[in-house]
């Protein structure tokens, strides 16, 4: 069983009334034998010293990511939403075990084969000693938080996970932030080993124990997804050369889709529709640049040559729609089940579409999450099993754009 606090703030400029409102929601006396927390915040909360007091004022380890909106539930039913929030969810079990591990700093030049070796390597150790015989080879779960430059390496790290703990679900996001230089300012925190800010390393929380968690991923519906597909017949990691064996410009204005549409602001309502193979469902990529000179499309994460690709429209009304519809089902399956908890995170594309109705997605979580405590952040890249076609199991995928749910 997972007990769960969830407390917040939104006092920046005083860091002992900050640091106080959380203790007085998170009175460490009353954790059980473990206890873990996430945390996603502005990061004006780290500029002004309020994020690593807070860290150091806890016993027990706490990680997590800056955001440019995010909210949170208690058990009370209070909801909190807002852009200057610091959000701070524990979970603490007499017998659930969660260990964190953080790889070495990442350096921005090293391959994604290098980033997978450390990733190795930090999820190798178990830090933690565990309170019960747990087998420390297997966690039943694993979370991530990742600094926002690796998100063009998510896939790979999602793949390297997924072979060294076989069957074992991975959830988690990647930082963002509100600033121009958002992949170089947005980074993870823990207090893991001591307080640490990171641009550049990963953070991991292994889950053991007897939880069963559900996992829910949705992008936009299958209305708003063009009929006409191209095969990617040339790519490399996160770069598309040519689709149909032809220059990928073709392919975009035999859509309409001119050069003033790809050189504007309405590229962020665009989506890349990813379908691999007639096992797992299609999955979204965000479009995040056209170089017209070199005839390279630019995608938010890893894409696979031999792969079919359509293009997605982002509009508000369908993406509340298709969010809706999974919050009431997760919402169902957590009061059905008993579970304790729900995790949300939502890519920041979304939040930029939303536009000046940035908080609509946040109130239509507060409205149909039920009495589960949740905690919710945009993020810059989403880690999230989805359900193969054929409902057999979860296979763990690096998204963009998307809603993506855990309950546990």
């Amino acid at each position: 069983m997972i007990k769960v606090i969830t407390a917040c703030t939104e006092e920046i400029d005083d860091i002992e009334v900050a640091v106080n409102s959380l203790k007085d929601k998170v009175n460490e006396n009353e954790l059980l034998k473990n206890a873990i927390g996430i945390i996603s915040f502005h990061r004006e909360f780290e500029m002004s010293g309020v994020i690593e007091n807070v860290l150091k004022s806890f016993e027990f380890p706490i990680i997590g990511i800056t955001t440019v909106l995010n909210g949170i539930k208690t058990k009370e039913n209070e909801c909190f939403q807002d852009e200057l929030l610091l959000s701070l969810m524990v979970m603490t079990s007499d017998d659930v075990f969660f260990d964190v591990n953080i790889t070495e700093e990442i350096s921005r030049a090293d391959s994604s084969e290098h980033i997978c070796e450390l990733t190795k390597k930090a999820c190798d150790k178990v830090l933690s000693k565990p309170f019960m015989d747990f087998d420390v080879e297997k966690p039943n779960t694993i979370f991530a938080f990742t600094p926002n430059y690796i998100v063009g390496h998510g896939g790979h790290i999602v793949d390297t996970i997924s072979e060294m703990f076989p069957g074992v679900p991975f959830f988690g996001a990647s930082a963002v932030d509100d600033s121009p230089n958002f992949k170089e300012d947005s980074f993870i925190v823990t207090n893991a080993g001591g307080y640490r800010k990171s641009y550049n390393a990963i953070g991991f929380i292994k889950i053991y124990g007897n939880i069963c968690p559900k996992f829910y991923s949705v992008s936009i519906s299958e209305q708003k997804i063009l009929g006409k597909q191209a095969v990617i017949t040339s790519a490399d990691n996160t770069s598309i050369f040519s689709l149909n064996e032809k220059p990928v410009i073709d392919f975009l204005n035999s859509l309409g889709l001119t050069d003033l549409l790809i050189e504007s602001g309405a590229i962020s309502e665009l989506s890349l529709m990813i379908k691999e193979d007639d096992t797992m469902p299609i999955y979204s990529r965000t479009m995040v640049d056209f170089d017209k000179e070199k005839g390279v499309l630019e995608c938010g994460a890893f894409v696979k040559e031999g792969s079919i690709l359509k293009i997605g429209l982002f509009e508000r009304a369908d993406m509340l729609s298709v969010a809706e519809q999974v919050l009431k089902t997760a919402a169902e399956t957590a009061e059905k089940e008993n579970m304790s908890l729900m995790i949300i995170f939502s890519c920041a594309t979304r939040y930029v579409v939303f536009g000046a109705d940035k908080f609509s997605e946040l109130e239509l979580i507060n409205k149909f999450s039920g009495n589960i405590p949740y905690i919710t952040a945009y993020a810059g890249g989403e880690i999230c099993p989805v359900l193969k076609n054929d409902g057999s199991k979860y296979v763990n995928r690096y998204n963009n754009q998307s809603f993506s749910i855990c309950i546990i």
